[in-house]
């Protein structure tokens, strides 16, 4: 036999042999869309809910307690200092009044790090992504709530630093 007449058999051996493997290739069955006119609907049966994460609702559980404390504590250093502000409304820059205002905006200033860290937290909680739809739903409360906390807090602190501010 030469090599002429062996090549076309060595070359159907070959291809056949490439046809004999493991591959999973999609079904060309009809699929459950196609079973169904367009008017009908097609029934997936219904998913089951998965229950909330006793650990999600206790770091919720923590954030918004957190969160009240920190509002209760700007709250009480807005009370403190707010008598030493409107002192220093209208003194010159550098006197001592101006210098005891200033003092207080910082100190108001400084008790917002407690809700800065509940939004930090919070926001790492939603970085991690719930996994079901009761748990996204509570976080996306607290993260509302917490969040105007936060701008209530920045507006008041605003409006005081404007007050101090010169024409």
């Amino acid at each position: 036999m030469s090599i002429r007449s062996v090549l076309p058999l060595m070359s159907l051996v070959l291809l056949a042999g490439g046809c004999a493997t493991d591959t999973k290739f999609p079904s060309l069955a009809t699929r459950e869309i196609e079973r169904h006119g367009p008017d009908e609907a097609v029934t997936t049966p219904p998913e089951t809910p998965v229950a909330a994460d006793p650990a999600i609702a206790s770091r919720l559980s923590a954030a918004t307690a957190a969160a009240a404390q920190a509002e209760r504590d700007f709250r009480a250093a807005l009370a403190a200092d707010r008598g030493a502000i409107t002192a220093a409304r209208g003194a010159s820059a550098g006197s001592e009044a101006w210098i005891a205002g200033q003092q207080a905006l910082t100190r108001i200033e400084a008790s917002r790090d407690g809700i800065g860290v509940v939004l930090a937290d919070l926001d790492a909680l939603a970085r991690e992504r719930p996994g079901n739809a009761q748990d996204a739903a509570a976080l996306g409360t607290a993260i509302a709530k917490v969040t105007g906390i936060a701008t209530a807090q920045e507006r008041d602190l605003s409006a005081l630093t404007a007050s101090l501010a010169r024409p």
